[in-house]
Parts: C-alpha cells; sequence; structure tokens
C-alpha cells in the first residue's frame, strides 16, 4: 500500500519510529468513511513520536504492559491498560519492550459530530474517554471491526462504519457530561435526540426507562411522550430496534460468537436475542451470517 494513502485515510501528521512497524492490515481500500483501522506489529524494542488529526483509539492485542509513554519530562509511564486514546492533533510520545500487536481505530472529528449531530470538543476528550478504558464493550466491537477488515469487508462499507459509530455512542458516554458542545437550547427534538445519545451509549448495558428520564430531567411519562411524538415510537421499542439493528451489523461484520453479540447488544442472553429476532425480524440470528 502507498504510505500517501494510508497517512490519508488515517489522518497522519506524524509517525518516527526507531524500529520497523509492520501494517499487517489496514481499512485504507475498504471504502469507510471518516474513518480507517489498522492492525500494526511492532518488533524488538523501539521508541515512536506520532501525530494525527483524528482521534486515536489503540488496543493491545498482546500484553499491555509491552507499551509505555514518555512524559513531557521524559520519564517512562507503564501502560497497564489494552484500550489508549489520543485526542485529534497531540503528539505522542512512547516506546515498546518487546514484540506486540495493536488495532488503531481513528475516527475523524467530522464523523463523530455527524454521528452524534453536535461540535467536536478535544479540550474535554480525553478526561472523558478515560474512563472507558477497560471497556469491554468497546473491545469487542474493535475486534468486530478487525474481522471485517480482515475478511475484505464483503459487505462494504456500512458494517464497519455502523460499528465505529456504536464505538462513538460509547465513548460519549453520560450526556450530562458530554465530550461535544451542544450547538442549540434543549427542545423536544433535541432532548429525543439526548435521550437516543444516551441509548446507543448504553445499548449493552440494563437500561431503565427512569434512569434515562432522570438524566434529562423527565419524567417517565414526558420522556414518553416525547418519544410517541418525535420518532414514531415508544422508549421500549425504540431500544429493541437499536439492539436489533446493531446486533445485525455485528453478526454480518465477521464471526463474532453470538454469545458476545448478545451480552454487547444488551440482551440477556443468546437464548433472548434469538427469540426478539424471531418476533421482530422472523429470522434467527445466525441466518444474518454473511
Amino acid at each position: 500500500m502507498m504510505a500517501s494513502s494510508l497517512e490519508q485515510s488515517t489522518g497522519r501528521i506524524l509517525l518516527d519510529s526507531s524500529a520497523p512497524l509492520t501494517y499487517l492490515k489496514t481499512s485504507a481500500s475498504s471504502g469507510w468513511s471518516g474513518a480507517a483501522l489498522t492492525h500494526m506489529k511492532t518488533s524488538g524494542r523501539g521508541e515512536f513520536a506520532g501525530c494525527w488529526s483524528a482521534l486515536l483509539l489503540t488496543y493491545s492485542l498482546g500484553s499491555p504492559n509491552a507499551s509505555y509513554i514518555i512524559d513531557a519530562q521524559g520519564r517512562r509511564q507503564r501502560n497497564n491498560n489494552r484500550l489508549g486514546l489520543l485526542a485529534p492533533n497531540e503528539e505522542r510520545h512512547g516506546g515498546w519492550d518487546w514484540e506486540t500487536e495493536t488495532i488503531n481505530l481513528f475516527i475523524q472529528p467530522g464523523f463523530v459530530e455527524r454521528v452524534l449531530g453536535q461540535s467536536f470538543d478535544s479540550s474535554q476528550i480525553v478526561n472523558s474517554l478515560a474512563m472507558q478504558r477497560d471497556d469491554r464493550f468497546i473491545e469487542i466491537l474493535l475486534q468486530a471491526l478487525l474481522t471485517d477488515v480482515l475478511a475484505g469487508c464483503p459487505n462494504g462499507p456500512l458494517p464497519s462504519e455502523s460499528v465505529v459509530a456504536a464505538i462513538v455512542q460509547r465513548l460519549q458516554g453520560d450526556p450530562a457530561h458530554d465530550i461535544l458542545t451542544p450547538r442549540c437550547k434543549p427542545t423536544p427534538q433535541r432532548l429525543v435526540k439526548q435521550a437516543q445519545d444516551y441509548i446507543e451509549a448504553q445499548l449493552g448495558e440494563s437500561l431503565h426507562l427512569d434512569g434515562i428520564a432522570k438524566t434529562l430531567g423527565l419524567s417517565i411519562r414526558q420522556l414518553s411522550r416525547l418519544f410517541r411524538s418525535h420518532s414514531g415510537c415508544s422508549p421500549y421499542d425504540y431500544i429493541l430496534r437499536r439492539r436489533l439493528d446493531r446486533a445485525c451489523g455485528l453478526i454480518a461484520a465477521g464471526k463474532l460468537p453470538l454469545d458476545d453479540v448478545a451480552a454487547t447488544t444488551g440482551f440477556a442472553n443468546r437464548n433472548h436475542m434469538t427469540s426478539c429476532f424471531r418476533k421482530a425480524l422472523g429470522k434467527t440470528p445466525a441466518q444474518f451470517r454473511p
């Protein structure tokens, strides 16, 4: 692959390394819009300096202790988390002590804004995302993206882009402490959008109407009325539909075990997911395999 193509898809500004970096696979030729993924391998011991115009989310497939960050005073800070986060245009210095592999997801600020309908505020992002570093939900989605890229994205870019959108929703976290700056005052439409953002971010968890309503400062009755007026369905129906949509995307993206799909999309278990699929779609989850 041409270096310029890789740089363009990841938003690379700077990447210097004292030891070889091997790109095992990238999404640069997969037709993704607003995001890119690389599967990278390091060899031996080395240090690097990097900077990208995109939000960078990294996941270590090996031991997280293999890598470290070098702070402004030149001190090494050992990385004990599999997930790493880097804000756009922030230069990072670090290194590794032995061979390791990583999944690196680059998300352009414009993609984040299109997903959430809000302007991007990078000044708050690292602190907000730090809470997600041990998030199994994000780990499963990153592995699903890699599976789809390794398979050549046989169903086109849409399944992977929907998974990236799900990661963005998860990274946003609680809309009451979001990483984005609202462009307008809360209108009924805006409140529904905030509720939908909250649902997307917490879709893999146990969702309750009182919790959603409390987050927005509404009663359950007000929340239900808003949803029916502006989305044409009840909050419960919306949640079920989004869980089914996300499950279909994960199943179509690769060979993620159905038990993991169920756990990631908020179903009680695989049997519960299968029952919902049959009632709503007339098919079993396995029938959505590519």
